[in-house]
């Protein structure tokens, strides 16, 4: 094994709960995608395809829902286009076999363009996990960690396992950062199952590979209200078994414009004597990204 799949795998190791598949940031998810990668030999973020390759979402609805669908989105990906700050509430519960964790915490999420056009961004899972990017790179730090991860900013909208941690912990971060509701909500081969109006909100349900998405929007705004994530019948089809819940929902509490920021604000100050484990992307973005500390 050469030396960069090592540092790779160290890095995998010691960062669990950031890394290669995490959805949850925290609990069942990046156990089961760390097992599913390891038996499809990758051990290393996954990149996404050229978009032009991409499967594109299937839908299972009537031409009044799908009209209602596609207005939604755009209603949305509008919406979260203007600076911004977010909060929310971040609640999940784990019950599988001999694995339990039940957690609440609050999330912030705020992002706005520089006068050149970079758009800068910082999420926060309090007490779990800090994300910014200020233009030029992301990094990203677990609280009390003794490490933090940097790489090209890039890297947010072009890898997987990032995507994946901002749309279950803060989906309007990554909608923010994709400008594209639709695409930061729906992935390559979701279905959409249903999208109905319902007293001024709009809720859209999807499944993809067995994890079932219920979001729910303000029908005026584009906002979304809330987002549930249910990954039990995933976990089934992976053979697991003693599911008796998985899920993960997050609720905002709080849209606000974003007002002149502090010039701090998107910058990142690592604790003092923190280790810095840099990732830099090949030429390739289909290329596994190379580790460095």
């Amino acid at each position: 094994m050469s030396d960069v799949r090592k540092k790779k795998r160290r890095w995998l190791r010691r960062t669990a709960a950031i890394t290669t598949g995490l959805v949850l940031g925290w609990m069942a998810w990046g156990w089961v995608e760390s097992t599913s990668h390891a038996d499809a030999g990758q051990d290393g973020p996954a990149p996404i395809a050229d978009p032009s390759s991409q499967v594109q979402p299937k839908s299972q609805l009537d031409q009044e829902a799908q009209t209602l669908l596609n207005t939604t989105l755009q209603r949305a990906t509008n919406a979260y286009a203007i600076p911004m700050r977010v909060t929310g509430t971040l609640t999940g519960k784990f019950d599988v076999a001999d694995q339990r964790d039940e957690r609440s915490m609050t999330v912030h999420g705020s992002w706005a363009r520089s006068a050149d056009g970079q758009l800068k961004i910082r999420h926060l899972a309090e007490g779990e996990i800090e994300l910014v990017n200020d233009g030029q790179r992301l990094w990203i730090m677990q609280p009390g960690s003794e490490r933090y991860l940097s790489m090209p900013a890039q890297h947010m909208t072009q890898h997987n396992d990032t995507i994946a941690l901002l749309t279950q912990q803060n989906p309007a971060v990554i909608i923010a950062a994709l400008g594209d509701a639709r695409k930061a909500l729906l992935p390559p081969n979701a279905t959409v199952t249903s999208c109905e109006a319902e007293r001024g909100l709009v809720r859209i349900k999807s499944i993809e590979d067995g994890v079932a998405v219920d979001s729910l929007f303000d029908e005026a705004t584009g906002f979304i209200v809330e987002m549930r994530t249910d990954f039990a019948s995933h976990l089934a089809s992976r053979g697991v078994t003693g599911i008796r819940e998985a899920w993960a929902t997050v609720r905002y509490e709080q849209h606000q414009r974003l007002e002149n920021p502090p010039e701090d604000h998107f910058r990142f100050t690592p604790p003092p004597n923190a280790i810095e484990e840099s990732i830099e992307l090949p030429k390739s973005t289909s290329a596994q990204p190379e580790v460095t500390q």
